[in-house]
């Protein structure tokens, strides 16, 4: 039976949460470098300040492949290297919800640069992400 989610707005405009250890991040269709900078910025402060393990979905459905930029892919190559290791110790998974095979690219091209530090899957659908990311967080025996 899937969980129903409860999301409050978290420590960004674009991050919502259920709980202490479950976030949905929604980037929005168009993104300054600016806006950017201000969502990693938080994104590590709320990683530093972390004391207990997390799951989180991002919904990338809105994000226009033909806007993001290889600065934009760079900026977060540079991200992901700068916070693996509280990725590392704290998220034990990401899922992602990714709709068309361009999204997909995008998203190999900043993995290969930077591979995450956290288990991640793509999905279409976002309850089907909704899903794994909360089943990371089970024990397993």
């Amino acid at each position: 039976m899937r969980r129903v989610l409860q999301l409050e707005q978290s420590f960004h405009p674009w991050v919502k949460q259920d709980s202490q250890d479950f976030f949905v991040h929604t980037y929005p269709e168009i993104v300054e470098a600016d806006e950017l900078d201000g969502y990693f910025q938080a994104s590590e402060r709320f990683l530093e300040a972390r004391t207990s393990t997390f799951a989180c979905v991002a919904d990338l459905r809105n994000v226009h492949p033909i806007k993001v930029t290889a600065t934009h892919r760079a900026a977060f190559s540079n991200f992901e290297e700068r916070v693996q290791e509280y990725d590392r110790r704290w998220c034990v998974g990401t899922g992602l919800v990714i709709h068309d095979a361009i999204h997909r690219g995008l998203i190999t091209a900043v993995y290969w640069l930077s591979p995450p530090a956290y288990p991640y899957s793509i999905f279409g659908d976002y309850d089907d992400a909704c899903e794994w990311a909360l089943a990371q967080q089970e024990p397993t025996d």
